[in-house]
């Protein structure tokens, strides 16, 4: 059922404002639910597993793509808001918070976790010092504040 023209300009700025931002918290849901039906991901410290079979897949996927065909009809018929989010900066946020972390994650800082071996100055925060240079390096690369050569990678990982 289509949503009758006269309805479009019925929204004020505050609630077509609202509206625009429910609706891309559902589209970025959305997106969400499909990068997870792409199957069981395998990283390092995390592991996510999606247990459907593949005709449970592809029905799941037709419904999030009546979602989505929604979410068009509603931005065309009431001439929502379209936010461009920067995924550099985005990234750059990303390893920001990333950042904060790794110095929550040193030695001297695990003592509100109680006691702290010695040894581990030593053994964890060179490690934790050496993730902190590379987020630091990739924020910086990727935000443009240093110039890097095409080889740039040697100088992320030396």
């Amino acid at each position: 059922m289509d949503i009758d023209q006269t309805y479009k300009n019925r929204l004020n700025r505050s609630q077509i404002s609202s509206l625009s931002i429910t609706l891309r918290h559902l589209e970025m849901a959305v997106e969400s639910i499909d990068q997870l039906l792409e199957g069981d991901r395998r990283g390092i410290l995390k592991r996510t597993t999606t247990d459907l079979s593949a005709k449970r897949r592809e029905a799941a996927r037709q419904m999030l793509m009546a979602v989505r065909d929604e979410i068009q009809v509603l931005t065309a018929e009431f001439d929502l808001d379209v936010e461009v989010q920067n995924g550099l900066k985005i990234a750059v946020a990303l390893l920001a918070h990333s950042w904060e972390g790794l110095e929550d994650a040193r030695s001297e800082n695990l003592r509100r976790y109680g006691a702290v071996d010695a040894a581990l100055k030593d053994n964890l925060d060179p490690h934790i010092e050496r993730l902190i240079n590379l987020v630091l390096s990739l924020e910086q690369f990727i935000s443009n504040k240093r110039e890097m050569q095409d080889d740039s990678s040697e100088h992320l990982i030396s």
